[in-house]
């Protein structure tokens, strides 16, 4: 049976789903739903990028971006398994499991810390420097396709929007899980 095909006035007859007036151009929800939507297709296919990066050194599509970021970016703190599993708002139990795998393929290391001998700081190892080395040309090609729009100050500004954002959708996210939790509100 083929599907309904929705009228404009059905459409007319839901409601925004915003109700900040800011939200709202031109009297309508549309600009904002098209973000939505964009934003979950843009991530669909970041996601697809990141995996194949990952298959082409051999990893799970997290496990690449957790050796990315601890080959590569720069934090206040060293990288351990609170840190990675804050930073990518992941479980410490989800970082020690995906990063095995990282350790036994001698692609990073875990040294014991000073103060605590159970806790690891995570660094890249010689082989995993390699992999990277080798795979730096297809991330070069890749990125300058994903992001041949921006010039560096907005390229700063489309990472500082993202930060904002991020908080914003952790706290959306929780007003949802409180939500569910509370089964307070359901749709039959």
């Amino acid at each position: 049976m083929p599907a309904k095909k929705i009228s404009a006035t059905s459409k007319s007859a839901l409601p925004f789903t915003a109700s900040h007036a800011s939200l709202l151009v031109g009297g309508t929800d549309q600009t904002l739903r098209r973000v939505t939507l964009g934003l979950a297709v843009l991530g669909w296919v970041l996601a697809d990028i990141r995996a194949g990066f990952g298959k082409l050194v051999h990893v799970s599509p997290f496990q690449y971006v957790a050796l990315q970021a601890i080959a590569r970016v720069t934090t206040d703190d060293p990288w351990t398994t609170q840190s990675v599993a804050r930073h990518f708002r992941v479980t410490k139990a989800f970082v020690s499991m995906e990063l095995k795998p990282l350790i036994a393929k001698d692609l990073i290391r875990a040294d014991p810390t000073a103060n605590d001998k159970r806790s690891k700081i995570f660094s890249l190892t010689e082989h995993g420097t390699h992999a990277l080395v080798a795979l730096a040309p297809v991330q070069q090609k890749i990125n300058d396709l994903l992001y041949s729009q921006f010039d560096s100050a907005g390229l700063v500004q489309l990472g500082e929007t993202i930060e904002r954002m991020l908080t914003d959708a952790e706290q959306a996210s929780e007003y949802l899980k409180q939500l569910l939790a509370s089964r307070k509100f359901e749709i039959e």
